[in-house]
């Protein structure tokens, strides 16, 4: 699921919800990939609530603190997105 999009000087990062569920010490857990537009091997992923990106290739160290900063500051909508995204698919089912 699309949640936004960050624009660089010469690229589109887009972000994606890709999993929301429970983590091994059973907190919710999501996390969130950020794929650049103009390059299909570049990837990031952050969990939530660690805040760490926990994989990454083909981003620079500034790139990668900006996505950083963009997710952070978008969290509790990022979270309400998810939630609702998950609630709809159970109802759907």
């Amino acid at each position: 699921m699309l949640y936004g999009e960050l624009y660089r000087e010469d690229s589109w990062i887009g972000f994606y919800i890709t999993k929301l569920g429970v983590n091994r010490d059973g907190m919710e857990e999501l996390i969130v990939r950020a794929e650049k537009e103009n390059d299909s091997e570049a990837f990031a992923e952050m969990r939530l609530p660690a805040r760490r990106f926990f994989k990454s290739f083909g981003f620079s160290e500034d790139e990668l603190f900006d996505m950083g900063d963009y997710i952070i500051s978008n969290e509790p909508l990022i979270w309400e997105m998810a939630k609702e995204a998950q609630h709809g698919a159970a109802m759907s089912a």
